[in-house]
Protein backbone atom coordinates (compact mmCIF):
# COMPACT_ATOMS: atom_id res chain seq x y z
CA UNK A 1 0.00 0.00 0.00
CA UNK A 2 3.01 2.30 0.25
CA UNK A 3 4.27 1.53 -3.26
CA UNK A 4 4.17 3.92 -5.92
CA UNK A 5 4.71 2.92 -9.91
CA UNK A 6 6.70 5.69 -11.64
CA UNK A 7 6.41 6.21 -15.48
CA UNK A 8 9.48 7.29 -16.23
CA UNK A 9 10.35 5.82 -19.72
CA UNK A 10 10.29 2.65 -21.53
CA UNK A 11 12.32 -0.20 -19.82
CA UNK A 12 14.08 -0.32 -22.87
CA UNK A 13 17.72 1.58 -21.86
CA UNK A 14 16.58 2.39 -18.02
CA UNK A 15 18.62 2.10 -15.04
CA UNK A 16 17.25 1.77 -11.51
CA UNK A 17 19.67 3.05 -8.56
CA UNK A 18 20.14 1.92 -5.27
CA UNK A 19 18.39 4.16 -2.70
CA UNK A 20 20.78 6.13 -0.44
CA UNK A 21 19.62 9.00 1.73
CA UNK A 22 16.36 8.54 0.78
CA UNK A 23 17.32 9.34 -2.60
CA UNK A 24 18.04 7.17 -5.85
CA UNK A 25 18.62 8.06 -9.11
CA UNK A 26 16.99 6.67 -12.46
CA UNK A 27 18.67 6.75 -15.92
CA UNK A 28 16.41 6.80 -18.86
CA UNK A 29 17.46 6.54 -22.28
CA UNK A 30 14.89 9.02 -23.55
CA UNK A 31 14.17 11.27 -21.05
CA UNK A 32 17.28 11.94 -19.24
CA UNK A 33 18.21 11.17 -15.27
CA UNK A 34 16.10 11.66 -12.54
CA UNK A 35 16.91 12.13 -9.07
CA UNK A 36 13.56 10.54 -7.15
CA UNK A 37 12.71 10.51 -2.90
CA UNK A 38 11.58 7.29 -1.34
CA UNK A 39 7.82 8.71 -2.61
CA UNK A 40 8.42 8.51 -6.22
CA UNK A 41 8.58 12.73 -6.05
CA UNK A 42 11.28 13.77 -8.48
CA UNK A 43 13.50 15.65 -6.78
CA UNK A 44 15.67 16.93 -9.61
CA UNK A 45 16.00 16.21 -13.27
CA UNK A 46 19.24 15.53 -15.25
CA UNK A 47 20.56 15.11 -19.00
CA UNK A 48 22.03 11.85 -19.53
CA UNK A 49 25.79 12.91 -19.31
CA UNK A 50 24.92 15.32 -16.43
CA UNK A 51 24.98 12.23 -13.81
CA UNK A 52 27.42 9.12 -13.81
CA UNK A 53 25.59 5.42 -14.13
CA UNK A 54 27.18 4.86 -10.27
CA UNK A 55 25.94 8.39 -8.99
CA UNK A 56 24.58 7.97 -5.13
CA UNK A 57 23.93 9.87 -2.28
CA UNK A 58 26.10 9.21 0.54
CA UNK A 59 26.62 10.75 4.49
CA UNK A 60 23.72 12.99 2.93
CA UNK A 61 26.06 14.40 0.45
CA UNK A 62 26.97 14.13 -3.52
CA UNK A 63 29.92 15.44 -6.03
CA UNK A 64 28.46 16.70 -8.87
CA UNK A 65 30.53 18.09 -12.09
CA UNK A 66 29.46 21.31 -12.53
CA UNK A 67 31.43 22.52 -14.86
CA UNK A 68 35.02 22.67 -16.94
CA UNK A 69 37.41 21.81 -13.66
CA UNK A 70 35.25 22.12 -11.19
CA UNK A 71 32.91 20.08 -8.95
CA UNK A 72 30.26 20.80 -6.20
CA UNK A 73 29.45 19.37 -2.97
CA UNK A 74 25.24 18.97 -2.85
CA UNK A 75 23.04 18.31 0.27
CA UNK A 76 20.16 15.33 -0.82
CA UNK A 77 18.12 18.69 -1.75
CA UNK A 78 20.72 19.52 -4.74
CA UNK A 79 21.66 22.92 -2.25
CA UNK A 80 25.14 23.43 -3.34
CA UNK A 81 27.29 23.16 0.43
CA UNK A 82 30.71 23.98 -1.66
CA UNK A 83 32.48 24.56 -4.76
CA UNK A 84 35.88 22.24 -5.34
CA UNK A 85 37.86 24.30 -8.18
CA UNK A 86 40.76 22.71 -9.81
CA UNK A 87 38.97 19.56 -9.64
CA UNK A 88 40.15 16.57 -12.58
CA UNK A 89 38.01 14.06 -10.85
CA UNK A 90 36.28 13.07 -7.47
CA UNK A 91 34.78 9.85 -5.89
CA UNK A 92 31.32 9.53 -4.10
CA UNK A 93 31.26 10.05 -0.15
CA UNK A 94 31.57 6.98 1.98
CA UNK A 95 32.19 7.16 6.14
CA UNK A 96 31.47 11.00 5.79
CA UNK A 97 34.74 11.63 3.52
CA UNK A 98 35.60 11.83 -0.32
CA UNK A 99 38.46 11.97 -2.51
CA UNK A 100 38.72 14.71 -4.96
CA UNK A 101 41.78 15.40 -7.59
CA UNK A 102 43.00 18.64 -7.44
CA UNK A 103 45.75 20.62 -9.22
CA UNK A 104 48.59 20.27 -7.24
CA UNK A 105 49.52 23.86 -6.67
CA UNK A 106 49.56 27.45 -8.59
CA UNK A 107 52.89 26.52 -10.50
CA UNK A 108 52.53 22.82 -10.90
CA UNK A 109 50.98 20.95 -13.62
CA UNK A 110 50.55 17.85 -11.38
CA UNK A 111 47.28 16.21 -9.81
CA UNK A 112 47.12 15.34 -6.16
CA UNK A 113 44.20 13.24 -4.88
CA UNK A 114 43.04 14.42 -1.11
CA UNK A 115 40.11 13.67 0.82
CA UNK A 116 37.16 15.92 1.96
CA UNK A 117 34.66 15.90 4.35
CA UNK A 118 30.92 16.40 3.87
CA UNK A 119 31.69 20.39 3.92
CA UNK A 120 33.59 20.08 1.27
CA UNK A 121 36.79 21.10 3.21
CA UNK A 122 40.22 18.89 3.00
CA UNK A 123 40.79 16.56 5.79
CA UNK A 124 43.17 14.00 6.56
CA UNK A 125 46.68 15.77 4.85
CA UNK A 126 48.70 12.63 6.06
CA UNK A 127 46.48 10.16 3.43
CA UNK A 128 47.31 12.77 0.63
CA UNK A 129 48.31 10.68 -2.48
CA UNK A 130 52.05 10.95 -3.41
CA UNK A 131 54.67 9.94 -5.65
CA UNK A 132 54.08 6.22 -6.08
CA UNK A 133 51.60 6.21 -3.62
CA UNK A 134 47.65 5.26 -4.32
CA UNK A 135 44.36 5.80 -2.52
CA UNK A 136 41.00 4.83 -2.49
CA UNK A 137 38.20 5.82 -0.40
CA UNK A 138 37.52 5.10 3.21
CA UNK A 139 35.26 2.64 4.18
CA UNK A 140 34.87 1.08 7.76
CA UNK A 141 37.87 4.07 8.49
CA UNK A 142 40.13 2.55 6.07
CA UNK A 143 41.93 3.42 3.39
CA UNK A 144 43.14 0.98 0.61
CA UNK A 145 46.53 2.04 -0.82
CA UNK A 146 48.93 0.40 -2.79
CA UNK A 147 52.71 0.68 -3.62
CA UNK A 148 54.67 -0.05 -7.05
CA UNK A 149 57.57 -1.45 -7.31
CA UNK A 150 60.70 -0.15 -9.19
CA UNK A 151 59.27 -1.34 -12.60
CA UNK A 152 55.95 0.26 -12.31
CA UNK A 153 54.37 -3.13 -12.77
CA UNK A 154 54.05 -4.80 -9.48
CA UNK A 155 51.59 -3.29 -7.11
CA UNK A 156 51.03 -4.38 -3.17
CA UNK A 157 48.23 -3.54 -1.39
CA UNK A 158 47.81 -2.60 2.11
CA UNK A 159 45.19 -0.54 4.67
CA UNK A 160 45.70 2.69 6.50
CA UNK A 161 43.56 4.51 8.63
CA UNK A 162 42.23 8.47 8.45
CA UNK A 163 45.41 9.49 10.09
CA UNK A 164 47.62 7.74 8.12
CA UNK A 165 48.94 5.42 10.18
CA UNK A 166 49.46 1.55 8.55
CA UNK A 167 46.99 -0.48 9.78
CA UNK A 168 48.08 -3.49 7.12
CA UNK A 169 50.70 -3.45 5.80
CA UNK A 170 51.26 -3.37 1.75
CA UNK A 171 51.68 -6.83 0.93
CA UNK A 172 48.68 -8.11 -0.98
CA UNK A 173 48.31 -8.78 -4.98
CA UNK A 174 44.67 -7.34 -4.56
CA UNK A 175 42.03 -5.85 -2.32
CA UNK A 176 38.55 -4.69 -1.63
CA UNK A 177 37.31 -2.44 0.25
CA UNK A 178 36.44 -2.59 3.92
CA UNK A 179 32.60 -3.36 4.65
CA UNK A 180 31.33 -4.31 8.39
CA UNK A 181 34.78 -5.05 9.11
CA UNK A 182 35.95 -7.04 6.81
CA UNK A 183 37.45 -6.81 3.57
CA UNK A 184 38.41 -9.92 0.79
CA UNK A 185 42.39 -9.73 -0.49
CA UNK A 186 44.59 -11.83 -2.45
CA UNK A 187 47.77 -12.78 -2.32
CA UNK A 188 49.85 -13.65 -5.89
CA UNK A 189 50.44 -16.99 -6.26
Amino acid sequence: ETTKVINVDAFSGMKLGYFHDGRAFVHTSNNGVYCIDTKGNVIKQFKNSEISQDACFNSGRIILNTGYSEATVFDTDFKPVKKIANCSGFTGYADGTAMVTVKAGTNSFGNVSRYIDTNGNFVFDKLTQKKGLRIRSLNDGLAAYFVSDESGFEKKWGFRDAKGNIVVAAKYAAVDDFSNGMAAVALKS
